[in-house]
């Protein structure tokens, strides 16, 4: 399931234009890359959300900001690719995220993720890249504490709908121990509905690092000004 949202036809032609400036630094410490092939793999992967990918121009994120994501992020989460097509046009973003999902106990496993912008900066799809064997998302079990399972298509279907119109209590939310139980691991009432079921912290780490790349885009590499 993709989100369909209104492009801005301005802030495209802005992205686009400032996306071939010469490689280089720019003021808040991110560097990029010329632009290069994507691989048949990476072709694969964004074939869904974005069919008509060809090339890349991956950009790295400053320590600065992933220091904000921190004690969460992991190593691997510090690369953003601006995608275009075989025209040279611009038709998205994305960043591979490699990040803890902060439970109560520590003892959640991490997670390894793709999420996909077009050029307006809305979100439109997240997945795991090819081949990964660690990170999938996992959801725990009622009346059980210490299994977990995968997600189903259903699971995912929920996520996507909730990622693609964030429920208000979600993005109100300060502190994501507040979602959840400290000795029963059960999602509290008020969030219930707003999560997949048994996998509140999972939801709630995809859905801050849409909005903190779509800030890191917009202010770091679009404007220039962190």
């Amino acid at each position: 399931m993709i989100s369909h949202v209104c492009r801005s036809t301005t802030l495209a032609f802005l992205i686009s234009v400032f996306a071939w400036f010469p490689a280089g630094c720019d003021d808040s410490g991110s560097t990029k890359d010329p632009i290069q092939s994507l691989t048949t793999t990476e072709k694969a992967d964004l074939g869904t959300a974005l069919p008509s990918a060809e090339q890349k121009q991956s950009f790295t994120i400053s320590d600065v900001r992933l220091t904000e994501e921190a004690p969460y992020v992991l190593p691997g989460s510090g690369t953003l690719d601006f995608i275009y097509d075989a025209q040279d046009t611009l038709i998205g973003y994305t960043r591979l995220v490699n990040t803890g999902v902060g439970c109560h106990d520590g003892a959640c496993a991490a997670i390894k993720f793709i999420l996909v912008f077009d050029p307006s900066l809305e979100y439109v799809h997240v997945f795991h890249p090819a081949g990964t064997t660690a990170g999938e998302f996992f959801k725990g079990l009622d009346n059980n504490t210490t299994d977990s399972e995968a997600f189903t298509l259903d699971d995912w279907d929920t996520l996507y709908g909730i990622l693609a119109d964030p429920p208000t209590v979600l993005l109100a939310l300060t502190d994501r121990l507040d979602m959840v139980d400290a000795e029963t691991g059960a999602t509290f009432e008020e969030y219930q509905g707003s999560v997949v079921h048994n996998a509140a912290y999972t939801t709630y780490t995809v859905l801050t690092y849409i909005l903190h790349t779509r800030e890191i885009i917009q202010s770091d590499f679009l404007t220039g000004v962190k």
